[in-house]
């Protein structure tokens, strides 16, 4: 990664998780651990821009140029206005409680800002446990 890319996401709410992490995850380490398995598995129908509908689009890319970064949402749902919520899905909570955490706030909001920049209407968002069948509103 160069100074000029855009900065992923990803990259910036692993900072805030663990600072450690996201210097390897930016210097090409990855790992394989159970968690990220489940992760990974829980994230397969998120990623399948296949299963997006009308109303439920799928891993949609999204950029900031104004704040040089760039990512994908997992779920933006559509309401009748036209106005999105971002839904991401999250597959292990820590201490295996749903709880919404410092790093997911910010991944929302980043998420959030480079719809907006990109000309959507944002009017809310969500985590998903996949582990809890209730939606966590932030």
């Amino acid at each position: 990664m160069t100074a000029s890319e855009p900065l992923p996401i990803s990259l910036v709410a692993h900072q805030v998780f663990c600072p450690r992490r996201a210097w390897l995850e930016a210097a090409g380490e990855t790992t394989d651990t159970q968690q990220v398995a489940v992760g990974v598995a829980a994230h397969t129908p998120t990623d399948d821009t296949g299963t997006s509908r009308s109303r439920r689009l799928r891993g949609v890319e999204i950029a900031s140029v104004e704040w040089g970064i760039i990512g994908r949402c997992d779920t933006l749902e559509i309401d009748d206005d036209g106005a999105l919520t971002v839904v991401e899905y999250k597959a292990a909570p820590r201490r295996r409680r749903a709880d919404v955490t410092d790093p997911m706030r910010v991944q929302l909001t980043l998420q959030v800002h480079a719809l907006r920049e990109m000309g959507y209407l944002v009017a809310g968002q969500a985590v998903y446990f996949t582990t809890s069948p209730v939606p966590r509103i932030r």
